[in-house]
């Protein structure tokens, strides 16, 4: 591995993120735009290494504190997330209680960019884009789950299962849904759910075109 890059062995990856599934471990490392590689040890069988560049996260992280000043009066906004792409493009998410306005995108881009360059955090040339979290892109905050409670919402399993409901609450560890359940013979009923993070890999809120 050359000097900028740190290899991590899976089992250190799941104790930093308390996770006993390997497919777990894959889900949250993609979610923070790092790469997976496969190595072969002395016996011939393939384990898993995960490895990112260490100036990536550099940029990344000066790239959140960029952000956090520059909505640091505006309590009803926040950041969801900042990806640094292999392909130099570089994607900041933000939301708001209420939303966020392209103005106000606009302005965070325009912060972001100018200190980027000040300071020369990025030699090469790259491309800034700055939104809210598109249609369709998984929850990865508590305070986006919030602003979604009374939405109907999909929920994925570590086992590839799916549940469907309506979103009721969220707490530290977990969240609760309605959802419809039939028996043979009876009429669907509502029955609240509780699901434990540990236990989900991704939710996403459907959307209704009714």
């Amino acid at each position: 591995a050359s000097a900028c890059t740190l290899i991590l062995p899976l089992e250190q990856v799941k104790q930093q993120f308390d996770l006993q599934h390997f497919r777990s471990a894959i889900f949250i490392l993609r979610k923070y735009s790092y790469l997976c590689r496969d190595i072969e040890d002395k016996r011939g069988r393939v384990s898993p290494f995960f490895c990112f560049s260490k100036l990536d996260m550099q940029v990344e992280n000066r790239v959140r504190e960029l952000v956090e000043e520059k909505i640091a009066d505006r309590p009803e906004l926040f950041l969801v997330e900042v990806k640094m792409l292999p392909n130099n493009k570089l994607i900041i998410h933000v939301d708001g209680d209420e939303g966020i306005s392209i103005q106000d995108c606009a302005a965070i881009s325009r912060h972001v960019g100018f200190h980027l360059e000040e300071e020369n955090v990025l030699e090469k040339a790259y491309n800034l884009e700055v939104s809210s979290p598109g249609v369709g892109e998984p929850l990865k905050l508590k305070r986006q789950y919030e602003k979604n409670i009374g939405r109907e919402v999909s929920v994925k399993f570590l086992n590839g299962d799916k549940k469907e409901g309506k979103l009721l609450s969220v707490e530290d560890t977990g969240i609760t849904i309605a959802e419809s359940v039939k028996e043979k013979g009876k009429k669907a009923t509502l029955v609240d759910t509780n699901i434990e993070f540990n236990n989900m890999t991704e939710v996403k809120v459907l959307i209704s075109f009714k």
